[in-house]
């Protein structure tokens, strides 16, 4: 998948009308959409630096997170959990 493909699929998954992309963390994604949708309310870069993002958080804390370094230090692909 290139870089196109995989903004094209999460742009799908951002605004409802596409199937979640499996090679993607779910944890990951939605972190990302909430700090999209939450950042871009936000009367400046710093603000939205600031700011407190409990998906995000709760993402790093994850299973799904310590899998992704795994996956990359053995040089394999993830497989996601969603814990």
């Amino acid at each position: 998948m290139n870089t196109a493909e995989a903004l094209a699929l999460f742009r799908g998954y951002v605004h409802g009308g596409a199937e979640f992309p499996p090679l993607l963390s779910r944890l990951a994604v939605e972190a990302s959409k909430q700090v999209m949708l939450q950042s871009r309310e936000m009367a400046s870069l710093e603000a939205a630096l600031r700011a407190s993002y409990p998906a995000a958080e709760r993402m790093l804390a994850s299973e799904d997170a310590k899998e992704g370094q795994r996956a990359f230090v053995e040089k394999r692909k993830p497989r996601w959990q969603g814990r």
